[in-house]
């Protein structure tokens, strides 16, 4: 894909908007106020067009408050649903699922009134209609994080995505957009970019065919400018961001030596200095076996795994990276029993360093994680020492993504009578970083009688990563076994190296772009269940700009989540004292009362989260079930109805309700 423009300002789409609207909101009205103002004139005085027009001055206002901003464009799609207007509502709701994907509910909300107005939406074809919505909206974000750090050097940046399915075949596309920087709107064609390709077709926000003229450069072989008729007028500075896709279907990936190893040449001639981005979609079942260039980092989202890579490319310069996959096995049940009790038992009569153990566990490999560890689980119950450590030694050393499925027994063996068991059991465990196994690590280091389980759970909490873990570690530098003590140092070695990065910069005024888009990449960290990883992601959001309730509210959760009681507690109130009426953190500080027996502040806490925002349904759960355990029935009853009110499809506060008003009537009676 040809350039689309230079990035001379900070654009990033999907976590965060630069397109710099001047404020509109009414002197002395905050922008919380002015949302409040705009639901009275939708909800109450009926008028949809005064509405609109605060809803989009919240919009102006709310700069970097992401969840009010999601709020605004939620609302502004219901305007228009009331104004029958469907296509311009469609717009709105698929604005808040690709651009504020991290607020879970308004999200939610967002998709199923899709399903209703617009259950076309979505390419037809391509690469975006093969991608799980979580991998747009992640690979959205990304893009916005990589063009504005182009603009930070000066440079064009390019955008290419490569999907391979599970039958090898893969599909192909990019992002890009286009600003107005004329002074007047444009409704007339534009030049949207240029290509050296005539067989791509562009696609809206909305997942809309864009109305685009591919037409031939006379001078220059091989090349084509894109021209773009806009749908309707667009605004001096308005951005407008699309995709673009190969109009034919994907081929399949050939395998030159007729072996598990297919080629994916990734390749692109851009001409001038440019910040280049391959990225590379893989589902579960397809892995990345070899590339041509190490890539520059990978995560995962939608259940897939994203691989990129990211090239300051020089001018006149053929990028090519050529990655080799392989499809993991999805072998039968009998299948993979036989292979998974040869490598257990093979294992088991070798020591370490025998070239059997490797062989072995290669024997493993390219099968799907989950069914290889679940058959692999099944061993850990052995009554056999050298087979169920066996086992353990595999989940350890298997290179497996996931051992979770495993982590209830791994746990369990951590008490097992043998010394070797529990030791190995903890070792596992720690490279694994299961957040339930921490406790155990922890007093396993400091109280279990055996040497050798000590030194275990020492070096496992090191790899563990927490560092909360060091006072224990620091008491174990007192214990009477040498190797204790020294494993207890590598891994305060350990955790105090892991811990310097995430020491940021200091900075004389806040960074609140970057502030927010460190706290986008936490919620999607914190969604994914990687909770260290977050952690880490919405300090930095904070340092960046301590004033982002956003980062304070998702640093507690992702402290919570981890059992980091007292953290999460710091983070939550200095969320409040930024916003005293955080919904999200009021309801935090209530079920960490209410788990600690205090129930009376739990209510406190949950009645100024509904207070705040009626539809607080969490704090509703909480009260009702605060009400329900005190037999107060007529307030349960009042509390579920409130929580129907804001989903009247949930089966929970269905029954709660029924249950409630059978309860107050027998109590009558």
């Amino acid at each position: 894909m040809k350039k689309t423009g230079m990035l001379w300002l900070c654009l990033l789409i999907g976590s965060a908007a630069a397109a710099g609207a001047a404020r509109a909101g009414e002197p002395g009205k905050s922008v919380t106020v002015l949302f409040q103002d705009a639901l009275y004139q939708e909800q109450t005085a009926g008028d949809l067009d005064k509405a609109i027009e605060l809803y989009q001055k919240v919009l102006d206002e709310a700069g970097q408050t992401e969840k009010l901003a999601a709020k605004a464009t939620y609302q502004l799609g219901m305007c228009y649903l009331k104004k029958d207007d469907k296509a311009k509502a469609a717009e709105y709701f698929k604005t808040v699922v690709t651009k504020y994907g991290t607020q879970k509910d308004i999200a939610s909300d967002a998709r199923k009134q899709l399903e209703q107005v617009a259950p076309q939406a979505g390419p037809e074809g391509g690469v975006f209609a093969k991608l799980p919505e979580a991998v747009l909206v992640r690979l959205s974000a990304l893009y916005g994080q990589l063009s504005a750090e182009a603009g930070e050097k000066g440079l064009f940046s390019n955008c290419h995505i490569h999907y391979v399915d599970t039958d090898m075949c893969r599909y192909s596309g990019g992002l890009g957009y286009f600003q107005n920087t004329l002074g007047t709107s444009i409704q007339q064609k534009v030049r949207l970019s240029g290509s050296g390709s005539n067989d791509l077709v562009y696609y809206d926000i909305a997942g809309r065919k864009m109305n685009t003229d591919t037409i031939k450069d006379e001078s220059r072989e091989g090349y084509y400018h894109v021209y773009w008729l806009p749908d309707e007028p667009l605004a001096p500075r308005q951005i407008f961001m699309y995709g673009w896709t190969s109009s034919h279907e994907g081929g399949k990936l050939q395998s030159p030596l007729g072996v598990n190893a297919y080629m994916l040449p990734m390749q692109n001639f851009f001409g001038e200095p440019v910040l280049e981005t391959f990225f590379l979609v893989l589902p579960q079942g397809v892995t990345l076996k070899d590339a041509s260039e190490d890539f520059t980092a990978k995560e995962t989202a939608g259940d897939c795994t994203i691989y990129y890579w990211k090239k300051e490319v020089p001018e006149k310069t053929n990028h090519v990276v050529t990655a080799t996959l392989s499809l993991l096995r999805d072998i039968s049940p009998e299948e993979l029993a036989k292979v998974v009790e040869k490598a257990v038992t093979t294992i088991s009569t070798c020591t370490e360093t025998d070239p059997k153990v490797k062989q072995s566990l290669d024997t493993l490999k390219g099968i799907k994680n989950d069914p290889v560890v679940m058959e692999i689980s099944k061993y850990l119950d052995s009554e056999t020492d050298t087979i169920r450590r066996s086992a353990i030694y595999v989940l350890w050393q298997g290179g497996f993504g996931d051992i979770s499925q495993a982590g209830d027994k791994l746990i369990a063996l951590c008490g097992h009578k043998e010394n070797l068991t529990r030791g190995m059991a903890a070792l596992a465990l720690g490279q694994a970083k299961l957040p339930a196994a921490y406790d155990v690590l922890a007093k396993m280091t400091t109280d279990d009688p055996d040497g050798y389980a000590r030194r275990c759970a020492a070096y496992a909490l090191g790899l563990f990563g927490d560092s909360k873990a060091l006072p224990v570690l620091q008491k174990a530098l007192q214990d009477k076994d040498v190797m204790v003590k020294q494993n207890a140092q590598a891994a305060i070695t350990m955790l105090t190296k892991a811990a310097e990065p995430e020491k940021p910069a200091k900075r004389t005024k806040p960074d609140k772009l970057r502030s927010e888009d460190l706290a986008a990449e936490g919620w999607q960290l914190w969604q994914a269940r990687k909770l260290t990883e977050a952690e880490q992601k919405f300090e930095e959001a904070a340092a960046a700009d301590p004033g982002n309730e956003n980062a304070w509210q998702g640093l507690g959760w992702s402290q919570q989540n981890q059992g980091k009681t007292k953290n999460a507690e710091v983070s939550f109130k200095k969320c409040l004292e930024i916003n005293p009426r955080n919904s999200a953190a009021l309801n935090g500080l209530g079920w960490m009362a209410y788990n600690t027996e205090q129930k009376e502040e739990a209510v406190k806490y949950w009645e100024k989260a509904i207070k705040a925002q009626p539809g607080a349904t969490a704090a509703l759960n909480g009260l009702c079930t605060v009400a329900m355990k005190n037999e107060d029935y007529q307030k349960a009853i009042r509390y579920y109805k409130m929580w129907l009110k804001v989903e009247p499809d949930n089966q929970d506060a269905k029954a709660g309700l029924e249950k409630a008003t059978q309860l107050l009537s027998e109590k009558k009676s």
